[in-house]
Formats: structure tokens, sequence, C-alpha cells
């Protein structure tokens, strides 16, 4: 302690009574319980601040993990595009009836199928809503030269997506049977799925 506060003191505790050294200390303990309250007040400012930033950084985490479901639903609505991008589409039924059987008549006899028969016909039970439909595609054929092949790999260059499903082939009397599906979308007048 520096001489000139020692001083000070000595010289106090010579002239002060003990009720002015009763209420110093009074004084003392009162300046410390307000030092207290202000210091307690503080860290429960302190206190209400960093939860307050904990919740902020809760919605920024909840914020950027929505942000990755948005993303990823974007991927999966850019791949159903990819997907029903190959899908056959027309106003009606029959319309696709007809541009399936014709697709699929020219590619047979393109690769090479004599006497060509193809039967088209829409599947009762729906892909799901918005017309989506499948159609299935019967195709008989004589295949004398075994161009069976060629023909499946016709179906691939096709506008519209085309899976066999069922395929027999007969060397004996060179009959071709096949089962072909087909996914489409039959459209309203509007351009829209019905």
């Amino acid at each position: 302690m520096p001489d000139g506060l020692r001083k000070l003191i000595d010289s106090l505790r010579e002239q002060a009574t003990p009720r002015a050294l009763a209420g110093v200390g009074i004084l003392v303990v009162l300046l410390a319980a307000v030092g207290l309250s202000n210091l307690a007040t503080s860290v429960a400012a302190r206190q209400q601040d960093v939860r307050e930033l904990d919740r902020s950084l809760a919605i920024q985490r909840s914020l950027a993990n929505g942000q990755q479901w948005l993303d990823a639903a974007g991927e999966l609505a850019a791949q159903k595009e990819r997907v029903e991008a190959r899908f056959w589409r027309g106003a009606t039924t029959g319309i696709v009836s007809a541009r399936l059987q014709s697709a699929i008549e020219s590619a047979a006899t393109q690769a090479g199928l004599d006497r060509v028969r193809v039967e088209v016909q829409a599947r009762p039970d729906a892909l799901a809503a918005g017309g989506r439909l499948e159609f299935e595609i019967t195709l008989t054929a004589r295949d004398r030269d075994g161009q069976f092949l060629n023909f499946f790999q016709r179906l691939q260059t096709l506008d519209g997506a085309v899976v066999p499903s069922d395929f027999q082939w007969v060397r004996g009397n060179t009959i071709v049977q096949a089962t072909l599906r087909a996914p489409a979308i039959v459209e309203t007048a509007t351009g829209e799925a019905s």
C-alpha cells in the first residue's frame, strides 16, 4: 500500500468512533451488495444474449437443413422431368395407342421382320395420378433371318420409352411374339396432364 493511503487509514482509525466505523462498514456492505447486484444483472443479460444466439444458430441450422431438403426435392423433380420426358404423350388414349402402334410397326419393318401385327391396349391401372398410364403392346411377326435383336435395338431409338416384358421366338416356324410396355401421359386440350 502507498504511504499516503496508509497514513489516511491510520488517521481515520484514530479519529473514528465505533459508531462511525459501523456506518462505514454498513456503507461498504451496501456498496458491495450494489456491485454484486449489478454484476448479477450483467451476467443475466449476457446469459440472455447467449440464449438468443443459440436460438438464432438453431434457426440457421434448421434453415440450412431445410435447404438441403429443398435441394434434394429439386433434384428429384429434375429426375422426374427426365423420366417423364421419355413418356409417350397424346390428347387421348386412342391417339397415344395409334402413335405407339405406328412406331412399333415401323421399327419392326425397318428391323426386317415380316407380317407384323401390333395390338396396343391401355392397361386399366394408372401408373400415377395426372393421366399417367401404361400401355401394353403385343407384337407378332415372322423373323426368317433372326432380326429380332435389331428390332429391340430400334425400340431404344423411339421417341418414347418402350420396354420388353416378354419375348418368344420359335425358330422352327420363325414366329416372334413380344409383349412390350410403354408409359404415357394423356394430356388435356390445355396441355396439362388430366
